[in-house]
């Protein structure tokens, strides 16, 4: 049972009281179209629900930040999710030398936002400061198979593994920013950098960061690495406004203050869309999702779940399409997960399918299992209101066969408390998929998991979880990974129930392409334009 921080900038999150009192103002105000004033002025506007700390992903690992860090700082490859394969970056080419050791041919005509040149030095920099047992940030466990980085010549990099790492090229491609070490390094605390100076080689520079506030950035005249995959938007700049409370958004939509609100739910969508025929919905899918996880390894007590029959009856009983439904809203479809990943993940393979909705065949496994007068359970979940709503759902399917469950929504330091302490029966919660093109992250967060977060207690799993991750030959990767994902399914551990879609409503005057539709912000800063 996990939880990533990366998802603390939590779609769908709606005060309604909030909302209705707020976009009723924004009526009186009157439909305006300082839409158009801004794009005269080449600034898109864009509301955030999180608070903005820092744009640098490692030190603010939030989606949101992933975002920016994507935006103003290059990474070693790209990822075109439409045909799955890395491009070049700052690395024009690569190649494995061994199990172990990945060597990088960087670009020669790259320079940093203050006109510095880039070369071999800041790439080594960056990875072996990573490294650095003195580094910390939160998420530095998963680059726990890198060992250090090496300069070959002024533009060559070797980067040694401790492990064989099959997932190595998605990380790069996604999870590790490359920083100047004439800047970064003049920082005795490391979290200012993507707040006081982050310079950075991307398409976008990072003019003012506001934590908490705002965040503006503006278009780097003197970038090359555009690409099929990393293309150039043509908006000067892109300004982001913390507005946590969904009213307010309404509010600032309606007004005409806003180009773009992030995290409306597709309720609030429909209503600004009716009040303002120029709005448009755009749902992406991401590699998130909400999923159910049961302790089989008796850590809560409950003797019951451990019978692989209960758990498949808790499955069995949930109505999974009613709750995609739930989530987006009527008229509104994307691909619903078929396992705890998504097929534009390296390594998403199954073969079992997940279990149908069949209430009386739940109702007849519970008796077989002992369980026919019915179960006392307890859901735990998120305070959010998405997570909320999900476990409130899947409450009232079970109390149809029978099994009475109670909802404790806790606070994520309340969650870890319990989850620690093994009192966790039943969990529904997000996963963000590990943000990367790859189920790597998923195999370790969730699969192969320590002690303090192992509720599933499965050797077997937990082997094959490793194996997928070290085994460098895909087609073996793909086959073992099989057995990890189905076994999940078979043992009724962890169930997907619907994705986490990242929502966007912007103005027409905008157009947002589909290169982001893989990663959990949903799009990409070079695939926001004004529309033509």
């Amino acid at each position: 049972m996990s939880f990533a921080m990366s998802f603390a900038s939590t779609p769908f999150a709606s005060n309604r009281a909030s909302t209705v009192g707020a976009a009723l103002l924004a009526l009186t105000l009157g439909v305006a179209s300082p839409a158009l004033a801004q794009k005269s002025a080449d600034t898109a506007r864009i509301s955030v629900s999180s608070p903005m700390q820092n744009v640098d992903t490692h030190m603010d690992p939030h989606v949101t930040s992933r975002f920016f860090s994507k935006a103003v700082f290059d990474n070693l490859v790209g990822f075109d999710p439409i045909r799955k394969k890395y491009t070049p970056l700052l690395a024009k080419s690569w190649k494995r030398i061994d199990p172990k050791t990945m060597e990088y041919t960087l670009r020669e005509d790259v320079k940093w936002h203050d006109g510095e040149a880039f070369n071999a030095d800041d790439v080594v920099y960056t990875i072996n400061w990573m490294r650095d047992p003195k580094t910390r940030f939160r998420f530095k466990f998963q680059y726990g198979f890198i060992k250090n980085a090496e300069k070959i010549g002024r533009y060559t990099v070797r980067i040694h593994y401790n492990r064989p790492e099959a997932a190595d090229l998605a990380i790069f491609s996604e999870a590790v920013p490359i920083y100047p070490q004439h800047v970064h390094s003049t920082f005795k605390e490391a979290v200012r950098f993507g707040v006081d100076k982050p310079i950075g080689t991307g398409q976008y520079k990072a003019i003012e960061v506001k934590p908490g506030v705002s965040v503006l950035l503006e278009k780097n005249p003197d970038y090359k690495l555009y690409s099929a995959t990393n293309p150039p938007g043509n908006i000067k700049r892109l300004r982001f406004i913390n507005m946590p409370d969904t009213g307010t958004q309404m509010a600032s939509m309606l007004a005409g203050q806003l180009d773009m609100s992030r995290d409306l739910t597709p309720e609030d969508a429909g209503n600004l869309m009716k009040s303002n025929p120029d709005l448009r919905l755009r749902l992406g899918q991401g590699v998130g999702l909400v999923y159910l996880a049961i302790d089989g390894k008796g850590r809560s007590g409950v003797k019951a779940l451990q019978d692989v029959r209960v758990r498949r009856a808790i499955n069995m009983a949930i109505d999974r399409r009613a709750i995609q439904k739930l989530v987006l809203g009527e008229g509104n479809s994307l691909p619903a997960p078929q396992a705890m990943c998504f097929p534009v993940q390296a390594g998403c393979k199954q073969t079992v399918p997940l279990p149908r909705y069949m209430p009386e065949a739940a109702k007849k496994l519970l008796a077989e299992a002992g369980y026919g007068k019915g179960l006392k359970l307890e859901i735990t979940t998120f305070a959010i209101p998405l997570t909320t709503t999900i476990a409130q759902a899947a409450g009232g399917f079970l109390a149809k066969v029978g099994i009475r469950a109670t909802i404790d929504a806790q606070p994520i330091t309340a969650y870890r408390k319990k989850q620690s302490a093994g009192r966790i029966q039943i969990m529904i919660g997000p996963w963000p998929g590990g943000g990367i093109p790859d189920v790597n992250q998923t195999l370790s967060f969730i699969f192969d998991t320590p002690p303090s977060r192992d509720y599933h207690g499965d050797d077997e799993m937990r082997k094959n979880a490793r194996l997928v991750r070290s085994t460098l030959d895909e087609a073996k990767r793909n086959e073992i990974a099989a057995k990890v994902f189905d076994r999940a399914t078979t043992q009724a551990y962890f169930t997907p129930l619907t994705g986490f879609p990242s929502s966007v409503v912007h103005h027409k005057s905008l157009s947002i392409g589909n290169l982001g539709l893989a990663t959990n912000y949903g799009m990409i800063a070079g695939d926001i334009n004004w529309a033509k």
